[in-house]
């Protein structure tokens, strides 16, 4: 079993809030900040070099608001440095924040213009970055980030090989979980696992759901490439059978393609439009004005006429049946009841 060092302190800390991110230890992240609360609190720690805690919401929230809710924060952020803020030309201001440690809320407090937070900050690191359990894991997460950016074409591979520089086991998991996961909900799962190996266990198990989706995602958009160069080869074949007819005034190749069209477009069962299609790709092999290519075209022009897929109401009054045949045929009364 893995044995841990701990360090552990408490303090209270301006809150940076964070609606659409997620700030992890030892990485740094640039963001655009429009809320007034937030660039006021940016901006004065930057310029006191006082640290912040950057928590993230529970929800997507309209920070613009400034009743903001503070049963809508996490309770698990990052005590972070402000490493720099410019006022931007159209109001906003732009921030590098810089993560130190992770941090468990106890309480929030609404200040006059500033939300405050006391937090207990903690850092659990193992004393050998050795430890075999924490090399497993390495190992197995290596081989399933080698295979998810596979199927992320927007990911450099250079995080890969920067990936494979980091030895400490924590940081190995934040490193990835900042880089490769798209879902905030999930960068937070990872966030609030203060454990090394149960972050990287966490990681781990994130991963092989999101490359299971990444994969049933690229196997639709095969089918539906597939599916496209199909339809794009049956047309560009349609209008070469157009062009072998004008050449050569054969009529036969004009009764294919109209049959072809007729077929697809009536919406048949799957085994007739087999069989029809069939029927007509022999149609145009055979010889035209052969007596086969007579038999197949009436009987392609039979089957096609048919109302395939239409329905009529019936109409089963024998009454106004028999006034019909009343009014319109005299005597024949035999044949008239044998028809009712």
């Amino acid at each position: 079993m893995s044995s841990y060092i701990e360090k552990v302190e408490k303090m209270e800390l301006p809150v940076l809030v964070l609606s659409d991110s997620v700030v992890f230890p030892s990485t740094t992240l640039g963001l655009d900040v429009s809320n007034s609360r937030n660039a006021e609190t940016a901006t004065s720690a930057a310029k006191d070099g006082r640290m912040v805690l950057v928590v993230s919401t529970t929800e997507p929230l309209n920070l613009e608001q400034d009743n903001l809710d503070i049963s809508r924060l996490y309770r698990v952020g990052v005590v972070s440095r402000i490493k720099q803020s410019i006022r931007t030309s159209v109001g906003k201001t732009t921030i590098l924040v810089e993560g130190v440690i992770r941090a468990s809320v106890l309480s929030y407090q609404k200040g006059k213009d500033t939300l405050y937070a006391e937090v207990v900050c903690k850092k659990v690191s193992l004393p050998d970055s050795g430890d075999i359990k924490a090399e497993a894991y390495r190992r197995k997460l290596l081989d399933i980030l080698n295979n998810t950016i596979r199927l992320l074409p927007n990911v450099s591979d250079n995080i890969l090989s920067a990936v494979e520089r980091i030895k400490d086991p924590g940081f190995f998991a934040d490193f990835i979980a900042a880089n490769i996961l798209v879902k905030n909900e999930d960068k937070q799962t990872v966030l609030e696992c203060f454990e090394p190996l149960s972050r990287m266990e966490t990681l781990l198990y994130i991963l092989e759901q999101e490359i299971e989706l990444l994969r049933c995602e690229a196997e639709i958009q095969q089918k539906v490439q597939e599916r496209v160069n199909r339809n794009q080869k049956d047309y560009y074949l349609r209008e070469q059978i157009k062009v072998i007819q004008e050449e050569l005034g054969d009529d036969t190749l004009s009764d294919v393609g109209e049959f072809d069209e007729k077929i697809r477009f009536l919406s048949l069962p799957e085994e007739i439009e087999k069989k029809f299609l069939k029927e007509n790709d022999r149609l145009a092999k055979t010889p035209f004005g052969s007596a086969e290519a007579n038999v197949l075209y009436n009987y392609l022009d039979i089957c096609l006429g048919l109302p395939w897929n239409k329905k009529t109401k019936d109409r089963l009054n024998l009454e106004a049946t028999s006034k019909i045949l009343e009014a319109d045929h005299d005597g024949l009364q035999d044949v008239k009841k044998r028809i009712l």
